[in-house]
């Protein structure tokens, strides 16, 4: 995701296209970000055509805490689901852990549970391989529930999300939807462009397997 993509992370500029409101707003029950090692999302970004894996390769012990390791491509992040959000616990490859970033505290990806109109603002670290990274924070807001349609099939009662990430510049913001017991299967990240129409980036899920139940 820009960051945003699980770190992922995004309808498409109108959004009629691929994606129906949904006349009921209740947010359905479900596991929106799941987590166990074998999972995989495979999506297509657009414009053009590349396909590039989210997996959960491995697991870590950080502070005491299983977290799981999601790869997107050679970017890896340890995150964790609690009751009260997705939590980011470091970044580093799994096979080198002395050199890993590690979080303290944890950095807030994405609010739980999911609620209408719910927002956050989490503080992060601008860089976090520099010891003296500023903070700054990453506004996220649930906007509703909708309908899509992506290669990987319609979805029906998604979750969808506005997240304004700075460290994500010159990107403006980013809209993900995330659908029960599957995960992220769309985003469109916003890219502004002078006083324009802003420049989209959008990517959908093809296939995905989950080792979770």
């Amino acid at each position: 995701m820009s960051r945003a993509l699980f770190l992922l992370a995004a309808c498409v500029v109108v959004f009629t296209a691929g994606c129906s409101k949904d006349q009921r707003s209740v947010i359905p029950p479900g596991d929106y970000y799941p987590l166990a090692v074998g999972d995989t999302w495979t999506y297509r970004m657009s414009p053009g055509t590349k396909l590039y894996d989210a997996q959960v390769t491995a697991t870590r012990t950080i502070e005491n805490t299983k977290t799981y390791a999601m790869a997107v491509e050679d970017t890896y992040s340890y995150l964790v689901v609690r009751n009260d959000g997705v939590y980011e616990y470091g970044q580093g490859d799994p096979s080198e852990p002395k050199v890993a970033v590690l979080f303290d505290p944890p950095q807030l990806v994405y609010k739980l549970p999911f609620e209408e109109d719910s927002t956050w603002n989490a503080p992060v670290l601008a860089d976090p391989t520099e010891k003296n990274s500023e903070t700054v924070y990453v506004d996220g807001q649930v906007d509703g529930v909708e309908s899509v349609t992506v290669p990987a099939g319609t979805f029906a009662r998604c979750v969808r999300v506005t997240v304004d990430d700075p460290r994500d510049a010159p990107a403006d913001r980013t809209d993900l939807w995330f659908a029960p017991n599957v995960g992220i299967v769309k985003t469109v990240t916003y890219i502004a462009v002078g006083a324009g129409k802003p420049k989209t980036t959008t990517t959908e899920l093809v296939m995905y397997r989950l080792a979770s139940p």
